[in-house]
C-alpha cells in the first residue's frame, strides 16, 4: 500500500512539474515590415506600434505580441515565422543577391539581402540546405540555398532586428 501511495504522489508531482505549453510564448520573427500592434484584440483601440521587418518578437497565444517593451495584439500572424520549429530554423539572407536553386538543375528565384527564410539544416543536398520562402502571404517549400548565404536567427534575443548592412 505504501508503494502505491508513493508512486501516486510521485506521479502527481511529475504532472504538476511539466510546464503548460498552451500559455507559453514563442520567439517569432516578422517576415514583412510595418505589421500593426493594436491596444486590444480584433484590431481595435488604436495602434500601439508598428513592427519593423525582421523584428524578433515574443508571440503569445491569441495574437498577443511583445516587442521592445510594447505589448499589443495583431490579427496578421501569418506575417510571423517561428524562429525554431519542427527542425526548421529561421534565417536571414546576408548577401545582395542569392539564387534559390534545385541542386543539379540550376537557378530559380532570387532573393535580396535581409529576406527571411526558413531552413532545415538536417536536410542537405550537394552543398545546399532545404529552404522555405515567404511569397504572396504563404510559405513556398522545397527550395534550396547555400548555408553560407544565410545567418540563423535562433540565437538573436527578443527585441532585436536581424538586419545586415553592406558598405
Amino acid at each position: 500500500m505504501k508503494k502505491i501511495l508513493t508512486v501516486m504522489i510521485l506521479m502527481g508531482l511529475l504532472i504538476f512539474s511539466i510546464p503548460s505549453f498552451s500559455a507559453s510564448a514563442q520567439k517569432d520573427i516578422v517576415v514583412t515590415g510595418y505589421v500593426p500592434l493594436y491596444k486590444h484584440k480584433y484590431a481595435t483601440g488604436g495602434v500601439v506600434t508598428y513592427l519593423p521587418k525582421n523584428a524578433v518578437v515574443n508571440y503569445q497565444a491569441g495574437g498577443k505580441v511583445t516587442f521592445r517593451g510594447k505589448t499589443g495584439y495583431t490579427p496578421l500572424t501569418y506575417y510571423f515565422a517561428p524562429v525554431n520549429s519542427n527542425g526548421w530554423v529561421t534565417a536571414v539572407t546576408k548577401r545582395k543577391v542569392i539564387a534559390l536553386v534545385t541542386p543539379g538543375q540550376g537557378g530559380g528565384n532570387y532573393l535580396n539581402v535581409n529576406t527571411v527564410v526558413r531552413i532545415k539544416p538536417g536536410v542537405s543536398q550537394k552543398g545546399y540546405v532545404r529552404t522555405a520562402v515567404f511569397i504572396n502571404k504563404k510559405w513556398v517549400w522545397s527550395r534550396w540555398i547555400k548555408p553560407s548565404d544565410v545567418v540563423r536567427v535562433d540565437g538573436f534575443s527578443y527585441g532585436s532586428i536581424a538586419e545586415f548592412h553592406h558598405m
